[in-house]
């Protein structure tokens, strides 16, 4: 949680810096704020996710470990084909 907190605290004082050299508005700010929450709720939705997920697949019977790489090896297939779909249907009008 330390972490997390250092690390938002470090994205938004470099923001800040980097609003004020460009002399950016209050809009500008705003997105330095915003993007240094989230950023830091990230990092802290990661940290705690992270050993579970490591604990899970530690404890898995290995008959297991053949689906879910199945199921990783789709997901996988799927996101790559996003960008293919997208200039099939036309999405971007």
């Amino acid at each position: 949680m330390i972490i997390a907190l250092v690390l938002m605290a470090v994205s938004i004082a470099s923001g800040l810096i980097g609003a004020s050299i460009a002399h950016g508005d209050a809009r500008t700010i705003g997105f330095v704020l915003k993007f240094g929450l989230t950023f830091g709720s990230a990092i802290f939705v990661v940290s705690i996710v992270s050993p579970l997920i490591e604990w899970y697949s530690d404890n898995l019977p290995p008959q297991s470990f053949g689906t879910a790489g199945v199921m990783l090896f789709i997901i996988g297939f799927v996101i790559q084909s996003i960008p293919s779909f997208a200039t099939i249907f036309d999405v971007t009008k």
